[in-house]
């Protein structure tokens, strides 16, 4: 390693992003090579990342499938061209608190509406069989509707522990020991700024990098452009201590615009189901 500040990438989807802008705010004594997110990168910019990945002291890498798209950011090919300087983390992914929640696509890709790329099946479910916007509206506060025993949350946490498996840090038992105490999820990949600075200091703990969390106060860069409310059924079942939230955060959802251009608007449960129906109609 230098002897100056350690240069360090982040290889990821939004959550290396904020890690990125999370460093800088708390002050980390690392220089931070900034790389685009993974959605950006193709074999146009495969150069600059591979000059950036020889420069940098520490990768820390997204756990990606082993035959993702572009083999040069896959975490094997990471570890075998750079060895133990390539550091993983599992995507940080958590939806016990809203089940049901999926993304859609069609022949373009995520189909978007009221909440961005976010969908519910049982949403879904109900259009196709024809069901009232009423009708579904009641289905999110009966309680009967969600048969058997699933649990939720352990369901959600064992798909974590099995992406840890190949990752080189875990947060699994962070959430299990704190998703009542608070709210930790805005989205099922969407963590709250204490979740995501936890997971940096594993990450720099694991580099051997000094780390302190005592600015994180204040950070502006939030991902909460996007919040899912959690579902009666997490309430019933759980009983968290946080208060309860019914709201969800969204966006208004045109489909003539990009998704980056769409207007903050806030859903009821019942003006959310609207929205979807809307926009399954028009997919007819």
């Amino acid at each position: 390693m230098s002897e100056t500040r350690p240069k360090v990438v982040f290889i990821g989807n939004c959550q290396a992003q904020a890690f990125e802008s999370l460093c800088g705010h708390l002050g980390v004594e690392v220089d931070v090579i900034a790389v685009p997110p993974i959605w950006e990168i193709n074999e146009d910019s495969s150069g600059f990342l591979a000059d950036s990945l020889m420069r940098a002291d520490f990768i820390f890498s997204q756990r990606l499938s082993e035959d993702y798209s572009l083999e040069l950011i896959r975490n094997g090919v990471l570890q075998d061209r750079y060895g133990e300087k390539v550091i993983v983390w599992p995507n940080i992914y958590f939806d016990g608190y809203f089940p049901g929640i999926r993304y859609l696509y069609n022949d373009y890709g995520k189909i978007v509406g009221p909440l961005a790329d976010y969908h519910f099946q049982w949403i879904i479910d109900s259009w196709r069989d024809g069901s009232t916007v009423e009708e579904t509206a009641l289905l999110a506060h009966d309680l009967s509707v969600w048969k058997g025993d699933v649990d939720f949350v352990e369901q959600s946490t064992n798909q974590l522990k099995s992406r840890e498996k190949r990752a080189s840090v875990n947060i699994s038992d962070y959430i299990v020991n704190n998703f009542r105490r608070k709210k930790l999820f805005y989205t099922m990949n969407h963590p709250v700024d204490e979740v995501l600075v936890e997971m940096l200091a594993r990450l720099f703990q694991k580099a051997g990098v000094p780390f302190s969390s005592r600015n994180s106060v204040g950070y502006p860069y939030t991902l909460n452009q996007i919040i899912i409310p959690e579902f009666r059924i997490f309430r019933e079942r759980y009983k968290p201590i946080f208060e309860e939230s019914c709201l969800f955060k969204g966006v208004e959802s045109p489909t003539d615009v990009p998704a980056s251009l769409h207007n903050e608007r806030s859903y009821s449960f019942r003006s959310l189901i609207e929205a979807y129906f809307a926009l399954y109609d028009q997919s007819r």
